[in-house]
């Protein structure tokens, strides 16, 4: 319940390391005195919306892309360019 209205929401707990979505909140529950399963919310957090990233996309079968634009720079910087041909040893 929050002042001048009652609303019905999903809660869920917080998990250590998990994000909070986009336009969720954290919230604190106090039962209301005299009701039952009428809680009063006080809002800890609330979260910003965000759009989803490709990077942050849903979680795919198979191990994670570890390799950065950074990383590939590097490597090639080290070790040369590929090329579409290998060459003789």
């Amino acid at each position: 319940m929050r002042p001048g209205r009652l609303e019905a929401g999903e809660v869920r707990p917080l998990k250590e390391g998990r994000p909070i979505q986009g336009g969720g909140q954290v919230v604190r529950l106090a039962p209301r005195s005299g009701t039952a399963h009428l809680y009063d919310v006080n809002v800890q957090y609330e979260a910003p919306l965000t759009k989803v990233s490709a990077d942050v996309a849903a979680p795919t079968a198979g191990p994670p892309q570890v390799a950065t634009t950074a990383y590939r720079e590097s490597w090639e910087r080290t070790f040369g360019p590929r090329h579409a041909k290998a060459l003789p040893n």
